[in-house]
């Protein structure tokens, strides 16, 4: 994930004066690459209208070594004569940050706490709050995505994998935004439209460790009553 950047065409592929600011979440498998815009007013806070966009379905990744720790990724949107070349110049310039270059403009990137299920990093709160044997004011990114779906399941016919949890920290609160990840066989299957990914549900873990969910996109929100599974 990017921190802020500036929402112009280059990287963010929309300029409003409404959100000017931007944060890139790009992903690579094995055979593609994925990115999202989350566009940001000018206090840095979203909401549902700038929930941003996928960048469209891709496939045939490969990639070529430039040197020095750098190579060009180049996958392909569509197929047959209407395919068009999607090209990122990446360097990894250390095992926690890669640089890659969007139309002459550099961007660097740092792991998501959400991409890695396994992290031992905790949110970050100024009290303590515990569920059964569980401190929640220190959770992992994991623990707290199984929170939140342990939350959100009832209500989906989807499988948890069908779905992104990002987590960003803001002044002591960790928001988590539940997308649908329309890149997988039942999302497709259902007819979503592979060129977003919606964010469908946003959470937040307050400096008490309460799990709290909000549907105004962000305005208000509410403590949920579902315990952390331990």
């Amino acid at each position: 994930m990017s921190g802020f950047v500036s929402s112009s065409p280059a990287l963010a592929g929309a300029q409003n004066s409404d959100y000017p600011y931007a944060k890139i979440h790009f992903s690579i498998t094995a055979d593609s690459t994925n990115g999202v815009n989350v566009m940001y007013h000018a206090n840095k806070k979203t909401d549902a209208a700038g929930e941003g966009a996928g960048w469209g379905a891709n496939s045939d990744l490969s990639y070529k070594t430039l040197g020095n720790d750098t190579y060009l990724l180049k996958s392909y949107n569509g197929t047959g004569a209407n395919a068009s070349i999607m090209a990122y110049k990446v360097t990894e310039v250390s095992s926690s940050q890669i640089d890659i270059l969007f139309n002459g403009q550099s961007v660097s990137f740092t792991p998501d706490k959400t991409a890695d299920t396994n992290s031992d990093d905790s949110a970050a709160s100024e009290s303590s709050s515990t569920q059964g044997s569980t401190d929640t004011t220190h959770l992992t990114a994991k623990q707290v995505d199984d929170w939140v779906w342990a939350d959100y399941q009832s209500e989906t016919k989807f499988k948890r994998t069908d779905y992104m949890f990002e987590q960003d920290m803001d002044g002591g609160l960790l928001n988590i935004y539940l997308r649908e990840d329309h890149s997988t066989q039942d999302m497709k299957k259902a007819g979503a439209a592979e060129q977003v990914n919606p964010i469908i549900a946003s959470y937040r873990i307050n400096k008490d460790g309460e799990l709290q969910r909000s549907d105004d996109g962000g305005n208000r929100y509410q403590t949920v009553d579902t315990p952390f599974p331990d």
